[in-house]
């Protein structure tokens, strides 16, 4: 929920996709992407940081209903954060490509590196999250 959130951005149904593939435009651009984890640990790193290099923040604010300098703000909160961890829930991948939306968020964590660090990471589940 919003009152967990470090940042509260309420986008578009279904554009959650959209703005990861902006933030991870972003963590490239503004040389906040973990390059050596990367290499290491994934599959095609260049390949991404090409399939994002036309994911600008203005695209994807035109798509999600954010504005520009929300979706550079939370790039940067993710950039600047080692441990920063996603719970994302089931609720969006539960749309007209979900599942492509998931993959996208979940892919922000190895962007930045996240994944090495105690209490990073990312994760699939709504448990605990109500209460």
């Amino acid at each position: 929920t919003v009152k967990q959130a470090d940042l509260g951005l309420v986008l578009k149904p279904g554009t959650d996709g959209a703005l990861a593939c902006a933030v991870m435009h972003v963590l490239f651009r503004d040389d906040m992407a973990d390059r050596a984890y990367l290499q290491k640990y994934t599959d095609d790193p260049h390949g991404l940081e090409a399939h994002v290099r036309t994911r600008t923040p203005a695209w994807a604010a035109d798509i999600t209903g954010l504005t520009v300098a929300e979706i550079e703000a939370f790039a940067r909160l993710v950039g600047q954060t080692k441990k920063t961890y996603f719970r994302l829930g089931y609720g969006f991948s539960r749309q007209r490509n979900g599942s492509v939306n998931m993959h996208a968020a979940a892919s922000i964590a190895a962007v930045t590196g996240c994944w090495q660090y105690e209490g990073g990471g990312a994760f699939h589940s709504n448990s605990g999250i109500f209460k």
